[in-house]
């Protein structure tokens, strides 16, 4: 079955599509930094590929007017030349050699900065012969000048791993920078929370410092409070606050600040649902030379999400994204329009292969949505096996969602023994403030796995898993309320329960709305719900929404409607679709042989 046929079920379908496919990987923004290379289970990935591609020539002019500028003698030219080189900045490719020795003819020409820069390269042994007890002296010698950036540097070569690691002295260097007013010292430090197992109290002085910086106009640093604010780590959770630092950090020029903040906008979170706005956000961070937006803006231009007449431009650049620069959320992206037959063919086998790809290129979400396809047998055989070894590579990749599959799993399908370990897990995951993680430890309080029942504990728990926009906990919630069970019964808050649940995708809760509203004789918007349902592929949604459409109950008669939905629910193995497909087949075709 291809797009066009689901088309003719709904002309919104094609929108709608959209929202049943960002929840899965527009979470992976905010989890790296700013960097064009990120570590993931210890490995480094770079994508200067697809960095240099993006780039342009306007940033090599500039690199040749500061070289030229740094053999007249201009000391902070050599230093900004030497930035160039060592960072890759604006398309200069990386030469860490030619790097440090405009460092050293930035310090030649009175540059502090230059020095500062020279030694911590011999600290690293990046472009120029190791020597670390020499710089660490060089290092101390300007941080004891008060000069920001000696300390800041200081700070960050005690980090380092090796002979002269020492935490202790990297917080007395970082903090003596931050108190000197050097924003990128403050960042540095409460960037440490990510690694810390600190009190609370101390983790307080780290968003202290973050927000000091962030005040301070740097943009990094607002970015990452609203991964904090987001993730209820080392601050109290609020989608509003991480809202107002993503809106920040974005108007300071933070790539990933714009990335984060087109999530708000795309999913309507404290903002009003706007793809226009969506869109030009990631492109406002693709020009900025970020891989991840420029991914993420041709998946708009591709679903015709707040952009129109460019599909085709954006399905290229999808294939380019992932075959010639082999970025692993382009192959993943691709992945799912294969999976759903957005503009293309439908092909569940393709979208497998292509999640595969993305995982192989350390995409967390290609490796999640490869064990999702084991664990359901779609595009492949069903094996559970593969299923948990690819959500634990996710996992590895510091996707929690994936993370909390794979706990699930093991509840699931082991002992008692596997089920107090999964319910151990999953608590750790509810404490980061992760729904999905929530939602699953509610299932076992209720089922009563790997702990004794408690009610009050799983009702606590999908109620903290909802209000963190997770759709399994807040349709759990409904049929709580609607069977009366753990609370009494009340409908009305079922079925509030079940519109937020299926505004957040999940499909078994618009069915649950649909068959709620026909009850009460509300066919058409009962009709949407099971639309709704449908488009996800719910198979029960699908053939419901068929009989609405062939019975004509409270609506006009149309065969082809539902001869599309229940063609949709038979694919998906629902044999009474089959059925009714098969006698309104020979019916259509009868029709046909009168009128002719």
């Amino acid at each position: 079955m291809n797009h066009n046929r689901l088309i003719s079920l709904h002309p919104l379908l094609q929108v709608l599509f959209v929202f049943t496919l960002v929840t899965g990987c527009d979470r992976l923004g905010y989890l790296y930094g700013a960097n064009n290379s990120m570590i993931i289970a210890g490995e480094r990935v770079n994508d200067s590929p697809l960095i240099a591609f993006l780039n342009s020539q306007k940033g090599l002019k500039t690199r040749e007017r500061l070289v030229i500028d740094c053999a007249r003698g201009k000391g902070l030219s050599c230093f900004m030349a030497g930035k160039h080189f060592g960072g890759g900045v604006n398309g200069t490719s990386v030469d860490l050699k030619k790097a440090y020795r405009h460092y050293r003819l930035a310090c030649q020409n009175g540059t502090k900065e230059g020095c500062i820069m020279r030694e911590f390269m011999k600290f690293t042994g990046k472009g120029v012969d190791i020597n670390r007890k020499s710089a660490l002296r060089g290092l101390e010698l300007y941080c004891d000048e008060k000069v920001e950036m000696g300390c800041e540097r200081l700070g960050s070569a005690y980090l380092r791993k090796g002979p002269y690691q020492d935490h202790k002295k990297a917080m007395k260097y970082l903090q003596k920078s931050c108190t000197m007013g050097y924003i990128h010292g403050c960042a540095v430090l409460g960037r440490l929370y990510l690694m810390d197992t600190a009190t609370a109290q101390k983790k307080l002085r780290y968003v202290g410092w973050l927000k000091k910086s962030c005040d301070q106009g740097y943009s990094v640093s607002c970015n990452y409070l609203g991964v904090m604010s987001m993730d209820g780590n080392g601050m109290p959770q609020s989608y509003s606050r991480a809202l107002m630092f993503f809106k920040h950090a974005c108007n300071q020029g933070s790539d990933y600040g714009c990335l984060n903040l087109s999530y708000f906008f795309r999913n309507g979170i404290f903002v009003k649902k706007d793809n226009r706005k969506s869109y030009a956000l990631v492109e406002k961070s693709c020009e900025m030379h970020n891989p991840e937006s420029c991914t993420y803006a041709a998946w708009h231009k591709t679903l015709h999400l707040g952009v129109n007449g460019k599909s085709a431009e954006g399905l290229k650049e999808l294939r380019e994204i992932c075959s010639s620069f082999k970025f692993g959320l382009g192959c993943t992206m691709l992945g799912y329009v294969y999976r759903f037959g957005a503009g293309v063919e439908k092909n569940r086998s393709k979208a497998v292969s292509l999640y595969r790809r993305g995982c192989t290129y350390h995409d967390s979400e290609g490796c999640a949505a490869l064990g999702s396809a084991f664990l359901e047998g779609m595009g492949v055989s069903q094996d559970i096996s593969s299923a948990l070894v690819y959500y634990k590579r996710a996992c590895s990749m510091h996707n929690r969602d994936a993370c909390a599959e794979e706990a699930f799993i093991m509840a699931r399908t082991g002992g008692g023994q596997w089920k107090r370990k999964a319910r151990h897990r999953l608590e750790k995951l509810c404490l980061k403030y992760n729904g999905l993680g929530c939602a699953y430890l509610a299932y076992m309080y209720e089922a009563g796995w790997g702990a004794a029942k408690n009610g009050n504990s799983a009702y606590r728990l999908y109620v903290k898993s909802c209000n963190l926009r997770e759709g399994k906990a807040c349709y759990r919630l409904g049929r709580l309320y609607e069977m009366g069970t753990i609370v009494p019964v009340d409908v009305r808050t079922a079925m509030n329960y079940y519109v937020r649940s299926c505004d957040l995708h999940h499909s078994k809760a618009c069915v649950a709305l649909g068959d709620f509203l026909q009850a009460r004789s509300q066919i058409g918007a009962a009709k949407e719900a099971y639309k709704f349902a449908c488009f996800r592929e719910d198979k029960v949604g699908c053939y419901k929404l068929g009989i609405l459409f062939e019975d004509g109950t409270g609506l006009e008669y149309n065969p082809k409607g539902a001869k599309a939905a229940y063609n949709i629910a038979c694919q998906e193995g629902h044999s009474k679709s089959c059925q009714r497909l098969k006698r309104l087949k020979a019916v259509l075709e009868s029709e046909q042989v009168r009128s002719y």
